[in-house]
């Protein structure tokens, strides 16, 4: 089965806001940087599709693959906007979903792989991070309802989905955890790193 790669710009974006980064040569190349490493991470994955959801039409920074779907997110608060990536994609046709932070350009396309394998056997495949947000998440569309209770930020809110996983005779994969703050902060200085000077001969 196909899989459709949704790629979430979010924490991205907010870092170049931030940074005051905004419309400048920097923000740009911030840009490029993490739209270069999906490229190459998304390249050589089968039977995958790859749509990236802006946080509106106004965005600027958009360089990625010009093959790639765009959508618009939709919802006022984050967990909204990421429940709304599932619910649209679901509604477009697509049955399995893998959800990514486009931050998240810091694994390895062996783990997309093993999340996608994972996701080809279980109804729902779920990585935990210590911010509490849902940052990398793949479901099939019949376990959606599921998904929908999942309450961000809260302390228990993995192990309560899991136990309606359970109840509802939902298969699912539970990842290693990843450290969501220190990977996307080294991963952003590799971005803002000083780039070598071409000296001319």
């Amino acid at each position: 089965m196909k899989t459709l790669i949704a790629l979430f710009s979010n924490t991205w974006d907010t870092l170049i806001q931030n940074e005051g980064f905004d419309n400048t040569e920097s923000g740009a190349g911030c840009a490029r940087f993490i739209a270069a490493k999906w490229e190459n991470l998304l390249a050589d994955i089968p039977e995958t599709e790859v749509a990236v959801f802006h946080p509106s039409m106004a965005n600027t920074g958009d360089y990625f693959p010009s093959h790639y779907r765009r959508f618009i997110q939709v919802g006022h608060f984050l967990e909204d906007r990421i429940r709304n990536v599932f619910e649209l994609c679901f509604e477009k046709g697509y049955q399995q979903v893998l959800f990514v932070d486009s931050a998240a350009a810091f694994i390895s396309e062996k783990k997309i792989k093993n999340f996608i394998s994972h996701l080809d056997s279980h109804d729902l495949v779920f990585v935990p991070s210590e911010t509490g947000s849902v940052h990398i998440a793949g479901m099939q569309l019949n376990v959606f309802p599921v998904w929908d209770s999942f309450q961000f930020y809260q302390d228990e809110s993995v192990v309560e989905m899991l136990s309606d996983c359970i109840r509802h005779n939902v298969s699912y994969s539970l990842e290693p955890v990843i450290q969501w703050k220190e990977s996307v902060d080294q991963l952003w200085l590799e971005a803002t790193a000083p780039k070598p000077s071409r000296l001319k001969s």
